[in-house]
C-alpha cells in the first residue's frame, strides 16, 4: 500500500500492468537505497523527495 495501489482507476489492463511492474522496480529501488535507520517505505519516499539527486547518485553511482 506504499503507493495507494487500492486508489487506483486504470481501466487498461495493460497500464494496469504496467504501473505494477513500476511500483515493484521503485520498491525494490527503496529497500537497496542506504539509510542509517530503518525507515517505512513511506518515510523513504519522502526522505528521498527532499533530495532526489542524491539519492540517484548513490543509487545509479553517476
Amino acid at each position: 500500500m506504499t503507493f495507494r495501489e487500492d486508489a487506483s482507476r486504470t481501466l487498461n489492463k495493460n497500464a494496469a500492468r504496467n504501473l505494477n511492474i513500476v511500483r515493484k522496480l521503485t520498491i525494490s529501488i527503496l529497500e537497496e537505497l542506504p539509510f542509517r535507520k530503518k525507515f517505512s517505505r513511506r518515510i523513504k519516499r519522502h526522505i528521498i523527495s527532499l533530495d532526489v539527486r542524491r539519492y540517484l547518485k548513490l543509487f545509479f553511482d553517476i
